[in-house]
């Protein structure tokens, strides 16, 4: 109620769990969150990193650049399964290059 100061609109309710950059449970905050620690434990810009940087920085621009019309043109069922599949892509990157065994 402190940001939207309308209610609890469907709008408002999808702002602050897709995009709101300052609500810890949303999914660019976390997104960002995720870039910022990727920065800081990549020691050498090898291939697999910069492929890492690639997907985050794609999720990242994928989020910040959307906006509620947008989402609403391609359905938020639509919106959420990308960004769920870049977020299982990532994922499986991030293991590959740093907990598996080679």
């Amino acid at each position: 109620m402190k940001t939207y100061h309308i209610g609890l609109q469907t709008q408002n309710v999808l702002d602050m769990i897709v995009m709101n950059t300052n609500f810890p449970r949303s999914i660019l905050y976390s997104i960002k969150k995720m870039s910022h620690i990727l920065e800081k434990i990549v020691l050498e810009k090898g291939e697999d990193d910069m492929v890492l940087e690639k997907i985050i920085g794609r999720l990242r621009s994928r989020i910040e650049y959307s906006d509620l019309e947008t989402i609403s043109k391609i359905g938020l069922h639509n919106f959420l399964r990308e960004i769920n599949n870049d977020v299982y892509t990532f994922s499986s990157q991030l293991s590959k290059v740093y907990f598996a065994y080679h």
